[in-house]
């Protein structure tokens, strides 16, 4: 499992990570750049869905996956 890192979704859920499943992370990995959807799953929380690989991240769009063995789960 995992966490994606977004700066407009830490304004709706400022003290949530946004958890990613094992199943949808699949390829990814630390400092990709990400599009995706999010849900709230049963728990209430957000859960990241739909990942898709950016090729030309636009800085004010970028979103970068966090590895859950990362300290911190930052970028």
């Amino acid at each position: 499992y995992g966490f994606i890192e977004c700066e407009d979704l830490r304004k709706v859920y400022p003290e949530i990570d946004v958890f990613l499943h094992e199943n949808q992370r699949r390829h990814f990995s630390r400092g990709d750049y990400i599009s995706f959807s999010v849900f709230l799953n049963y728990r209430g929380k957000p859960q990241g869905t739909e990942l898709r690989k950016r090729r030309d991240p636009n800085p004010s769009q970028a979103i970068a996956f966090a590895n859950s063995a990362a300290s911190g789960g930052g970028v």
